[in-house]
């Protein structure tokens, strides 16, 4: 049975796949702002093991799973930068991870509307992969970096590369924080309550393909982002 408040959880995991699957980012920046307010729990790893599921749908569909792209250098340094990650957060307080949280949501809707000159290459998604490591180890937003990498690629093409990213990204992040211990049993059933609302996602995303235009839906998502953001931060200076 789903209580009133995981129902809700269901249609806000269904937003972010629809996102993640048009766009190739948004399921993070989405989904686990908004999961967060209502329970703490869902981030990070309920987050993780959600987005991992979508992206392997998504990939096995394509048949991409280890199709050869630079992006392989992003997922490389991924997985060294979710041994900081998880590092992060056995040195800071809840508190602490909770304005961090607020601060990289707001962070990553600021990025989807700002222009910059970097083009994906070696160095570049070393760097972003050794980031988001970090960042999405310790509070499931690790988009940023790489969306500022992509920002100016084709989005099909952006898409693509970021999903088979975010695969093995957050694969390499789930396998990092059970071996840390901080993935529970609590958390895994909250994880497999929401994967309904991946499958309606991703269908949802297919149907909007030809319907919508792409940068449409966007100026709502970053809105919700930028007040969820702020309202994360509040909880995190008052302690909560």
């Amino acid at each position: 049975m789903y209580t009133t408040a995981e129902l809700l959880a269901l249609v806000i995991v269904c937003l972010g796949v629809t996102s993640q699957a048009f766009y190739g980012l948004g399921f993070g920046l989405v989904a686990a702002p908004l999961l967060f307010i209502i329970n703490p729990a869902y981030v990070p790893a309920p987050i993780l093991i959600l987005g991992c599921v979508l992206a392997a749908i998504t990939l096995i569909k394509s048949r991409t799973l280890f199709k050869p792209y630079y992006v392989w250098y992003a997922i490389v340094w991924r997985g060294i930068g979710a041994w900081f990650g998880a590092m992060l957060i056995a040195v800071l307080s809840n508190s602490g991870l909770t304005i961090l949280f607020g601060l990289l949501v707001i962070l990553a809707a600021v990025v989807g509307w700002a222009r910059f000159s970097f083009r994906p290459s070696p160095i570049t998604l070393s760097w972003a992969g050794f980031l988001s490591g970090v960042l999405g180890t310790a509070t499931s937003v690790g988009g940023p970096p790489l969306a500022i990498v992509y920002q100016n690629s084709e989005r099909r093409l952006a898409r693509d590369d970021l999903t088979l990213f975010f695969f093995w990204g957050t694969l390499l992040s789930i396998i990092v924080l059970y071996l840390a211990g901080r993935v529970s049993s609590s958390q895994e059933i909250l994880a497999l309550k929401m994967m309904p609302a991946v499958l309606l996602g991703l269908l949802l995303a297919q149907f909007l393909e030809t319907k919508i235009k792409p940068h449409s839906i966007k100026p709502i998502f970053t809105t919700i982002s930028l007040m969820s953001g702020a309202v994360i931060i509040i909880r995190g200076l008052l302690g909560d």
